[in-house]
C-alpha cells in the first residue's frame, strides 16, 4: 500500500470484542474476534462461527473457500454463489490456540489435501495438513528440541522454503533434517532477517 494512499475509517456498531485480523471477502470484510468469526457486511455485523478466531487464509487461487484458525480449532468455510458462509469441515486442534498463519498450500497433486504453518500462543511452530472435502488431519508441533527458538514469529513463504521472522531473529525449516519428534529441523537465518530489518 502507498503510504499517501487514500484511506477511510469506520466505526463498527454494535462489536464488543477483540478483533485480530481483518480480511477481504470480495465485498464482504472477515473479522477475526475472541467472539468468532464475524461478517462485516452493509455496515452490519452477523456471525459466521461462535469459535475464537485469529486469522483467515484463503486456499490457493481460490478466492471463496478459507480456513479460519484460531483456538482450539481449525474450520473450512466456503462462500456460496449467493453469499452464504458455509462451513464445510471443522478440525479439533485440541488445546493449541493459532495466532499467527503463512499461506495455505496444496499438497503435491492432491486437490484435496493442504497445508499451513502456524506458531502458537506459547510461541512455538505447527505445521497442519487437513482435507477439505474428504475428513484427513496431521498436525507436527515444534519446539525448542527441534532448534525451535521461543520468539514472535509470523510463518513467511519464500519460494519453496519456510522461514519464521521477528523483529530481532529469523528461522529456517530445513526439512531434510525433520525426521523424527526430537530432530533438529530449525537454523538461523540472518541472511533472510537482514532483507527485512537493518539494525
Amino acid at each position: 500500500t502507498r503510504l499517501n494512499a487514500p484511506f477511510s475509517l469506520l466505526k463498527i456498531s454494535g462489536v464488543q470484542t477483540e478483533i485480530w485480523e481483518i480480511t477481504k471477502s470480495g465485498t464482504d470484510v472477515l473479522l477475526s474476534s475472541s467472539a468468532g468469526l464475524l461478517l462485516l457486511r452493509n455496515n452490519e455485523v452477523t456471525e459466521i462461527t461462535g469459535q475464537y478466531n485469529n486469522c483467515v487464509r484463503f486456499l490457493p487461487g481460490n478466492n471463496t473457500t478459507f480456513l479460519a484458525l484460531g483456538k482450539g480449532i481449525v474450520s473450512v468455510i466456503s462462500r456460496t454463489s449467493e453469499g452464504n458462509y458455509v462451513i464445510q469441515k471443522q478440525y479439533d486442534l485440541g488445546s493449541e490456540e493459532v495466532v499467527r498463519c503463512g499461506q495455505v498450500k496444496q499438497i503435491g497433486a492432491n486437490t484435496d489435501r493442504f497445508a499451513i504453518w502456524c506458531t502458537t500462543r506459547f510461541k512455538e511452530a505447527i505445521y497442519i495438513e487437513l482435507g477439505i472435502s474428504a475428513t484427513y488431519l496431521k498436525t507436527q508441533k515444534y519446539t525448542t528440541r527441534n532448534g525451535w527458538e521461543t520468539d514472535n514469529f509470523y510463518p513467511l513463504e519464500i519460494g519453496d522454503s519456510t522461514y519464521f521472522l521477528s523483529d530481532r531473529n529469523a528461522l529456517r525449516y530445513r526439512p531434510e533434517l525433520d525426521k523424527t519428534n526430537t530432530s533438529v529441523c530449525f537454523s538461523k537465518a540472518g541472511d533472510i532477517r537482514n532483507l527485512f530489518y537493518s539494525d
